[in-house]
């Protein structure tokens, strides 16, 4: 019963009416001897109209197969018969069939790109109406219900949070329970070193959950289990989960008055969750609904838009996914940061052809600025974190197009000498205001731009990329040059052989 419902579901059955009205027209065209070619190019628009319908390659093949028979055996000359006269016709099927082909793989990478996308945005909205609830929030039980619901409609998976209230334990459920007192000695490791355990980890793996640590400043105030026996999360999962337990962190931490001895984070904490609203909206809302407006428009017209509108439209959302992963990107870093999770996987590198890497990238996302490099006459290389020190780069470039003019050049340069590789990034759009140039590396701090319509956002470029050359051991400074525009500079210390 279930096989004859898949055969004929409603997108099986409108692939069975092009297959017809697709051979039906061919066979009309041929009546009135208008021509194999474009007889042909009703197979191929029917090719692409099954996949994209399907949404399987598999369709696909087996259209092209039998459009192929039927164009011998219908209408190639001797007609209903499979024997061919024209020697030329076997190069029409093959640039058919990979035609066929190109169209299939084209078609379904798009709608995965689609489905990626999509599922981002549910997780970002899931945040952005997270971050609106717990704003309103005041008690602990709206509190801890906010969360859960987040995390269960998010990801899709049943959830438990324990949280410490009052030296008590105080347990949020909806249909998912769980015996405390029977893992009491797993939640108690968990609280002691702030370890994610459980099911596929490397502690408890025995369990059919896995249990989240949630920390309240320096200490594990909490827990978040997640009933892993037939799903577990995934990698994206795993982002969203630390993301939304770092979120209820500085909400309990508001709301409940625990303090801790380090003011820098008390201060921090305070500041994340004051704009982690803002941030969301421009950083990631705004750029998925763009990629998401113009994904739809061009899968709904793609065969009537000409090739250069189609190259602007995909620039286009290349350069809003672009600023959506560099975010992410550092919204992660910061989080572990945050965490004390970063640790560097230093290699020998070439810094040229990691600048120029770094560069490429940002020159697809952003066209209109001319990037411009100074080659040294000597090959200098290093030995740091190829992934880390790329994203520092691109955080220094991307500040440096988003906030100035889009006619505005940028230079980058590099120079070595006994104790330090240099490498600065330079601009000629305007400079930073002087009230703020000490102020600059500070987290979230936002500073008007000098392109009206640059992007506004939580201002994590910069802090993320202090904290990494930190942690290099090294130091980045910025201040107002002589082309009346901004200059950074990252100094890293030579490892001496």
């Amino acid at each position: 019963m279930d096989k004859m419902r898949k055969i004929f579901s409603k997108a099986n059955l409108i692939v069975y009416a092009i297959v017809t009205l697709s051979i039906l027209m061919a066979i009309a065209m041929d009546q009135f001897s208008l021509g194999n070619g474009n007889i042909l190019l009703i197979f191929v628009i029917a090719l692409l109209l099954i996949i994209l319908e399907s949404k399987r390659i598999v369709f696909g093949v087996v259209a092209t197969i039998l459009y192929v028979v039927l164009y011998n055996f219908m209408f190639l000359a001797p007609k209903l018969s499979f024997k061919i006269e024209d020697s030329s016709y076997i190069f029409t099927v093959i640039i058919f069939i990979i035609v066929s082909f190109l169209i299939g793989i084209i078609t379904k990478d798009f709608h995965q790109q689609k489905s990626i996308v999509k599922e981002k945005n549910t997780k970002v909205n899931a945040l952005y109406k997270a971050s609106q609830a717990f704003s309103k929030s005041t008690k602990m039980n709206e509190i801890g219900q906010v969360f859960l619901d987040t995390i269960e409609v998010s990801l899709q998976l049943e959830a438990v949070l324990v949280m410490e209230h009052q030296n008590k334990l105080r347990t949020y459920h909806h249909e998912f329970t769980f015996d405390l007192k029977k893992y009491e000695e797993v939640i108690d490791f968990v609280f002691k070193t702030g370890n994610h355990i459980g099911k596929e980890t490397p502690y408890y793996d025995h369990l059919h959950v896995q249990i989240f640590p949630i920390s309240i400043g320096e200490k594990t105030r909490g827990v978040l289990i997640l009933n892993c026996a037939e799903n577990l999360p995934t990698n994206e999962d795993t982002k969203m989960i630390k993301i939304l337990t770092n979120l209820l962190s500085i909400v309990v931490y508001q709301e409940t008055g625990v303090r801790e001895s380090d003011s820098k984070i008390a201060q921090t904490q305070k500041r994340y969750k004051n704009i982690l609203q803002r941030s969301v909206t421009y950083d990631l809302d705004k750029p998925i609904q763009q990629i998401l407006t113009q994904a739809d428009y061009l899968l709904a017209n793609y065969d009537e838009l000409g090739k250069d509108k189609v190259l602007e439209m995909i620039l286009h959302i290349y350069r809003m996914a672009s600023q959506s992963t560099l975010f992410i990107d550092n919204f992660t870093i910061f989080s572990k940061i945050q965490n004390n999770e970063l640790s560097l996987q230093n290699k020998d590198l070439n810094l040229h052809e990691v600048l120029q890497e770094s560069i490429d990238y940002m020159d697809k996302s952003k066209s209109k600025h001319k990037i411009i490099m100074r080659k040294e006459k000597q090959e200098i290389h290093l030995k740091s974190d190829e992934t880390l020190l790329k994203q520092v780069l691109c955080n220094l470039l991307s500040n440096a197009t988003q906030h100035t003019k889009e006619n505005a050049e940028v230079f980058v340069g590099y120079s070595i000498n006994d104790e330090y590789v240099t490498i600065t990034i330079s601009d000629n759009g305007g400079g930073i205001d002087e009230k703020n140039i000490v102020r600059i590396f500070d987290e979230y701090l936002s500073i008007k731009s000098n392109k009206e319509s640059a992007p506004r956002g939580a201002g994590l470029g910069l802090a993320v990329s202090k904290r990494i050359v930190k942690l290099m051991q090294g130091t980045i400074t910025g201040y107002n040059n002589d082309r009346k525009g901004a200059t950074f500079e990252i100094k890293l210390p030579v490892q001496k052989k």
